[in-house]
């Protein structure tokens, strides 16, 4: 749906050697600087873009999200918040394997699923306002999103599902036979 409202783009990352330099752009219609990554990302025009990828180039599609609007939501734990756009730049959708990035997978999967909430730690908070336009482009219902504080182990990492976690090989190393762990 994104793909057919041009509400994407076609790019690739260029390396920090490939930069603008004295005004002058690389072979690409548009140059859009990412102030928050050492790169420069080439916007293509879609006739070249879809030559260039018909044509085997690599390519990411990214969702192109609408410099000099503030996007705003109210977190159930810090009350309103906003982001310029003019900060977020432009999330890639789907990488050039054509796996989907986790900022699109997550609020595909939230609108598919009818999510009403979003919990999560505040680690997260700087995703949201990318999730946010994405849910607003598709259409979908917008989730109500509770930024958590960071909940530390006794190690003092971010207590996550997998902390503590252990590999298979170390429950064989410790005499946990196959079958017991199967049957667990």
């Amino acid at each position: 749906r994104l793909v057919g409202q041009h509400r994407h783009l076609l790019g690739r990352d260029l390396p920090p050697d490939r930069h603008p330099v004295d005004g002058q752009a690389p072979p690409l219609a548009v140059v859009r600087l990412d102030e928050h990554a050492d790169r420069v990302t080439a916007v293509l025009l879609p006739d070249d873009a879809r030559r260039r990828v018909e044509g085997g180039e690599p390519a990411v599609i990214r969702f192109r999200v609408p410099q000099g609007v503030e996007v705003a939501f109210r977190d159930l734990v810090r009350g309103d918040v906003r982001f310029s756009t003019d900060v977020i730049g432009d999330p890639v959708l789907v990488r050039s394997d054509g796996s989907p990035a986790y900022n699109f997978a997550v609020v595909i999967d939230d609108a598919l699923m009818g999510i009403t909430h979003v919990i999560r730690g505040d680690d997260h908070l700087a995703n949201t306002p990318k999730h946010v336009a994405l849910f607003r482009a598709l259409g979908a219902p917008i989730p109500k999103f509770a930024h958590l504080g960071m909940i530390l182990g006794t190690d003092r990492k971010k207590l996550s599902k997998r902390h503590g976690a252990a590999a298979v090989e170390e429950w064989r190393d410790e005499g946990i036979f196959p079958e017991a762990l199967f049957n667990f």
